[in-house]
């Protein structure tokens, strides 16, 4: 590769590509000649586009042409502006659109730029003249200040002369127009910046966080994860779950942290968890944001049933604790869309039941522990056969009340299974869908809420049947 300059031995443009619009019609492919059979001898750039494939900086279509009267747009001008000086500015690599880490670069300098699809509209010589004047003074001005500054400083001629209206600013800047003036700008300030257009303050622009909810992690697991990495990192789940999805959970109660990851096809598919601190990646973490700085007033919402949200392949619920001042986010659900459908199974599964009464005790915990709570619970298999008892009674029945029908209260029930206590407590809910949703709707009750977090509760039992669930607490 050539060096242009030798005062200040910058490499010419590193190699640039003349970035193409998303129709993707040109080739990238390196050239051997810079000769191409649509711009002949005496075409006023030649030499300018020449000395472009020289450097690396443009090619042709593959087919040998460059075709100079054709429009370029204004990302692919941005990026020859912005490449042409790799010294003075670094982008990232995009992963999405190819000029995003160009528009990037452009906002964090406070450019004059329309961010939008740029194959949506045309690039005019005026708007190229604005983004000019940005790089070299960087300060905003009016097209007629930027165009009438180029043309003083001979970085520009008018196409029918040297004024503003003869610039014609709103003619669309063509390809062979744009590396001409690139041309002049790489030649204007190494004469009379030694090289930098910057300044020699160097700008950086670092990829945006990703806040999609495919870059959501818990405890350091991604999702699309396989269980072998998960139990590679995090060693054997405290326990499996079934539940009435597609589904299982693998479920990890670690220092008094409760973190879920559902697991299909030997693969993590989403996550829920309600403690803090856990998760990475996407729009909200729990205890941070808040419910009125996500959920518009004109959406509905109850404690219970979460805020929503979908993202390509991945879908949101967000639960919120409307105990706390703003309401923060008290719970996040991550699910991949293709599982987050039902198996086919009755109303009632025994097995699922069973496990969803272990999921709340361990959420309980979770939010013992999440509270300040020095004591976490211990399972009572006393108290889970007289909530499971009362549960079924409930449904079988068809009442919802602390006391039975045959006018029993829940401590002679939890007497009736010989558990002696000093205190004890109940809560009881029906209709709710799972473990997760019963639990957010109780921690948002606040007599429910003061069981949970009962500091002389030493032991714990639930009893879950069909959709009926009931907490027999007792120390």
């Amino acid at each position: 590769m050539k060096h242009l300059f030798k005062k200040t031995g910058l490499s010419l443009f590193l190699s640039l590509v003349l970035m193409m619009s998303l129709a993707q019609t040109m080739v990238f492919a390196a050239t051997s000649t810079t000769s191409f059979s649509d711009v002949p001898a005496n075409h006023w750039a030649k030499e300018t586009i020449e000395w472009g494939v020289e450097q690396g900086i443009i090619q042709g279509d593959g087919n040998n042409r460059f075709r100079p009267n054709d429009a370029i747009n204004q990302a692919e001008f941005m990026a020859l502006l912005i490449r042409a000086f790799p010294n003075d500015y670094e982008v990232y690599k995009s992963t999405g659109t190819w000029y995003e880490p160009y528009y990037s670069l452009a906002k964090q300098l406070n450019w004059q730029y329309k961010h939008s699809d740029p194959t949506k509209w045309s690039f005019e010589r005026g708007l190229a003249a604005t983004l000019i004047y940005n790089a070299l003074e960087q300060k905003d001005a009016t097209s007629n200040v930027a165009i009438n500054h180029l043309l003083s400083q001979g970085l520009a001629t008018g196409k029918t002369s040297n004024t503003y209206d003869g610039f014609q600013p709103f003619d669309t800047l063509t390809r062979a127009e744009a590396v001409t003036f690139v041309y002049r700008v790489y030649n204007y300030v190494n004469d009379k910046r030694d090289g930098s257009i910057t300044d020699g303050r160097p700008v950086k622009v670092e990829r945006p966080a990703d806040t999609s909810l495919a870059s959501v992690t818990l405890g350091g697991i991604e999702l699309e994860s396989t269980v072998k990495n998960l139990e590679s990192k995090l060693g054997k789940p405290s326990r499996i779950l079934k539940t009435y999805y597609v589904y299982d959970w693998y479920v990890y109660n670690i220092d008094g942290k409760h973190l879920r990851y559902a697991v299909a096809d030997n693969k993590v598919v989403g996550f829920y968890s309600n403690s803090l601190d856990v998760f990475s990646g996407g729009k909200y973490q729990i205890g941070v944001n808040t419910r009125n700085g996500i959920v518009k007033d004109t959406q509905y919402y109850s404690s219970y049933k979460p805020f929503t949200y979908s993202e390509n392949k991945y879908s949101a619920s967000l639960y919120f604790d409307t105990h706390t001042p703003k309401q923060l986010v008290d719970s996040i659900l991550v699910i991949a869309n293709d599982y987050d459908r039902y198996t086919v199974v009755s109303e009632y599964s025994s097995a699922v039941s069973k496990d969803m009464e272990l999921g709340i005790f361990d959420i309980t915990n979770s939010y013992r522990y999440k509270h300040g709570l020095t004591t976490l619970l211990e399972w009572s298999d006393q108290a889970n056969k007289s909530a499971y008892l009362h549960s079924k009674d409930m449904s079988d029945k068809r009442y919802f009340e602390h006391a039975s029908l045959d006018g029993r209260s829940p401590f002679e029930r939890m007497e009736a299974q010989g558990i002696e206590y000093f205190s004890a407590g109940e809560n009881i809910a029906m209709g709710y869908l799972d473990d997760i949703q019963v639990m957010s709707g109780w921690i948002n009750s606040y007599g429910h809420r003061s069981n949970i977090l009962e500091e002389r509760y030493t032991h714990l039992g639930v009893g879950v049947y069909a959709r009926y669930y009931t907490q027999n607490f007792y120390r």
